[in-house]
């Protein structure tokens, strides 16, 4: 979980309520309340632990043990701290209680499991279709539609680059989230004060490094892979969405129902003798109150059996001309990017092609722009070869989202600026913190899990048709190199209490 108010909120390169003594990770007595309640009399020693994944749910751990009949409840506000500092906040998801011996009744082991407040974005459904919005400005608009009630803001997003369309039909606000960071390459968390972060890599740095010099760290590990690896993607989305369309059709005295030669997407107009026609949902709309009725992915649109028939053509009249202006659906849609340097760095080192193709398949994606930009964010995100390391750390500072900069010549790391995507924190000596953390040299790709369970799925049947278009797209890639010395302000504060709450825990006193 991002903390304080962000990235570039109260942890502006490496400041902030984490940040530990250059000495080590002591920073104040822990502590644990569920609702109202402080816990931390019934927890066992040492024995609590925290989970965090970047663009996941960071879950923890509280293992009691009662004699007094204390019982938490499901979904309770979680609160972790040490001293005055907010370390960690979600919400009771699993309780498990059983007696501590056999043969005794009068103490209960209580095991609580929590998950971090991104959890409420799993709860809510989304209904929504957004075009040319930048990135922020579609999380921010779900915020404040589905999730204020629940107590998220926004002080934590970043604009990000412009969407030129995205439909969210019936999907989680999570879901909505991950489909947005992946289109862009951001990631999302909701902090431990209910702020939603939506950041960029490097927006925020890890206040010391990883190398020899520092010596904070024990058991580093790196590891490399070509799982997942692409340089040429193909995306095949569900329906393609024609230009706009007009068709003609003359009235016989006859017909109701006139067919259209693609099944609608959206009907724009329809006119008869060039007069405007109101237009309803058939099965939504009541009978009798529109005159046309349609519905999408149909093929044609009926007349209101109130209206009068279409004439046709007698020896002294012309015939009632009716004119349907749609956009129609076709398919299925597909796109080819290629990554050309890719490709040729490959072969320097393989030989043979270069080429790593991979083909990725969502029904759910109507339109070539909506497939193309789910190619390009595939792309992105997988077609570079990048590190992971793991190592174990006792310093306090780091966190989920952070770019630290990682240099360990003898593991084939040269100063390698690395996100961190996954935290694993315990406790020892109760007021101490022991860090195993993961970092990766590209962008964040998934678990192993999520890899495998892609790989064997691949078995889905693809289907060609003689309508099927394959776009392909040529990725640029340049390279750019710039210096700066940024300032960075932000509109939410976390205030604390002047003689209460420990210097450097929060932004204002």
């Amino acid at each position: 979980m991002a903390f304080g108010s962000g990235p570039f909120g109260t942890v502006p390169f490496g400041s902030g309520p984490r940040r530990g003594s250059a000495g080590g990770g002591v920073l104040g007595e822990f502590s644990i309340r569920i609702g109202t309640t402080d816990v931390t009399k019934y927890m066992e020693v040492d024995a609590w632990t925290m989970q965090e994944d970047l663009n996941g749910r960071d879950t923890c751990t509280i293992p009691l043990v009662v004699s007094d009949g204390y019982v938490p409840h499901r979904g309770e506000r979680i609160v972790a701290l040490f001293g005055n500092v907010r370390w960690w906040a979600g919400l009771v998801h699993d309780i498990d209680l059983a007696f501590t011996a056999q043969k005794r009744n009068d103490y209960v082991s209580i095991m609580v499991r929590g998950v971090d407040l991104s959890a409420l974005a799993d709860r809510i459904t989304v209904n929504e279709v957004y075009q040319n919005k930048t990135a922020g400005e579609i999380i921010r608009h779900i915020i404040s539609k589905y999730l204020a009630a629940d107590g998220i803001t926004d002080g934590g997003v970043h604009d990000g680059p412009s969407l030129q369309k995205v439909v969210f039909a019936r999907r989680s606000a999570a879901d909505c989230f991950d489909q947005v960071a992946a289109l862009t390459g951001y990631h999302w968390t909701v902090d431990q004060f209910a702020v939603m972060q939506f950041f960029p890599k490097f927006a925020s740095l890890a206040p010391f490094d990883i190398n020899h010099t520092t010596a904070v760290f024990r058991d580093a590990r790196v590891s490399k892979t070509l799982a997942d690896y692409r340089n040429v993607q193909y995306a095949i989305g569900g329906q393609g969405i024609t230009l706009p369309i007009t068709e003609f059709f003359e009235g016989d005295d006859i017909a109701r129902t006139f067919p259209t030669a693609y099944p609608l997407a959206q009907l724009l107009g329809v006119t008869v003798n060039g007069a405007a026609q109101t237009l309803g949902i058939r099965s939504v709309d009541d009978a009798g109150s529109k005159q046309w009725f349609w519905n999408a992915n149909q093929q044609g649109i009926n007349q209101d059996p109130s209206q009068p028939l279409l004439k046709a053509k007698t020896a002294t009249t012309p015939a009632d001309r009716l004119a349907i202006t749609y956009t129609g659906f076709y398919g299925p849609v597909t796109t080819k990017l290629v990554d050309a340097p890719g490709i040729a760095a490959r072969q320097a080192i393989e030989g043979g092609s270069g080429r790593y193709e991979v083909v990725d398949q969502d029904s759910s994606l109507d339109g070539l722009e909506v497939t193309v930009a789910k190619a390009r964010g595939d792309l992105r995100r997988f077609g570079s070869l990048d590190d992971q390391v793991d190592f174990e750390t006792d310093r306090v500072g780091l966190a989920i989202g952070q770019t630290v900069t990682v240099n360990l010549p003898e593991l084939d790391l040269h100063d390698a600026a690395m996100l961190i995507t996954s935290m694993e924190t315990s406790l020892f000596g109760i007021e101490q913190r022991r860090h195993r953390v993961t970092a990766v040299s590209g962008q964040l790709k998934g678990t192993y899990a999520e890899f495998f369970a892609a790989f064997f799925a691949r078995g889905i049947p693809v289907t060609i048709s003689p309508d099927d278009i394959i776009n392909e797209v040529v990725v640029a890639n340049d390279l750019l190199t710039a210096t700066d010395l940024v300032t960075v302000t932000t509109g939410v504060a976390h205030t604390g209490e002047w003689g209460t709450d420990i210097w450097g825990a929060m932004e204002w006193g």
